[in-house]
């Protein structure tokens, strides 16, 4: 850390305007960089613990792979991913469970979501990129309140299913 401070480069960097306008902003950045990672971890586990309401045989996905969504630039690539298998998990285990749902669960929030977190990572003009950031603000929770309405409808689901084989086997006993 000190080679850091004594290096002539390092020391010009320091001196130079630009980045003595952006040095009182800084806590502000990293503050939103870090609420940023902790609210995708948050979705990631929302994600998780949907997957491991569905059956093993019907997920696209291992549950552990939602947190892949909290790394910087390769979520780029995996929120399209985490929106194409959570949909097709979902739409399996629905399917088996006989209840009957949209045909694409998620899919359409989800990929707003993907999209417009891809545009706001492109090179663009500042209005763009600042329309991006907010539609994608907004995408993020209609995306994480679609995911916990067909988490809470999987529990619902498991629950009523569970009191059926219950009843089931009540009606066994008795004869």
């Amino acid at each position: 850390m000190e080679e850091l401070l004594k290096d002539p480069q390092f020391q010009e960097l320091l001196k130079d305007p630009q980045f003595q306008a952006i040095l009182p902003y800084l806590p502000y950045i990293i503050g939103l960089s870090i609420l940023q990672i902790v609210l995708w971890l948050l979705l990631a586990n929302t994600i998780r613990t949907t997957l491991l309401l569905v059956q093993k045989e019907n997920r696209f996905m291992t549950p552990g792979q939602a947190f892949l969504m909290a790394l910087p630039l390769f979520n780029i690539y995996w929120n399209f991913q985490v929106v194409r298998h959570l949909r097709d998990s979902l739409n399996n285990e629905f399917f088996d469970r006989k209840v009957p749902i949209d045909e694409n669960p998620t899919q359409r929030e989800g990929s707003m979501f993907a999209w417009s977190y891809l545009v706001r990572n492109f090179p663009l003009p500042n209005v763009i990129i600042y329309i991006a950031m907010f539609s994608n603000f907004v995408a993020f929770f209609m995306y994480w309140r679609k995911i916990a309405e067909y988490k809470k409808l999987l529990k619902e689901t498991a629950a009523l299913a569970e009191g059926e084989v219950v009843a089931d086997e009540a009606e066994i006993e008795e004869n």
